[in-house]
């Protein structure tokens, strides 16, 4: 029984993340079986239908905090952590983005490395007003 191997099979980029999603060496059985997975996800690859990493989601929260609801909705396209990285990178809509760097990568916490990326690399963007911290 032979196999009909398929050296590279892509299903294009993931709307969410961006990633290529392709399969490399393997069977038109398995080729067709992705192509199904993806598109009954609306072209998402894996990683991104099986849900965000713990440190996007804090990343997210933070970055929610920092410029508040309205402000995020209106700037920020993606937050997302590439595999096998220790940052997760913020992309704005004007097509602008910054790396936000774990602790041990970065000597600062959370909230104070999202403030340090947002005040040196989008010196348009404010942090939102608390007015009970007034």
């Amino acid at each position: 029984m032979a196999f009909d191997i398929v050296d590279n099979a892509t299903f294009g980029n993931c709307p969410e993340c961006g990633d290529e999603i392709v399969l490399k060496n393997t069977t038109r059985e398995k080729v067709t079986v992705k192509a199904n997975q993806v598109h009954e996800r609306g072209g998402s690859c894996d990683r991104c239908a099986d849900g965000s990493t713990h440190f996007e989601k804090q990343a997210r929260h933070q970055i929610l905090q920092w410029l508040g609801p309205v402000e995020f909705k209106k700037h920020v396209a993606a937050v997302i952590e590439p595999q096998n990285a220790s940052h997760a990178v913020v992309t704005l809509k004007d097509d602008r983005s910054a790396k936000i760097f774990r602790r041990g990568e970065s000597s600062r916490h959370l909230p104070e490395e999202i403030d340090h990326v947002f005040t040196h690399s989008f010196l348009d963007l404010k942090r939102a007003e608390k007015p009970w911290k007034k």
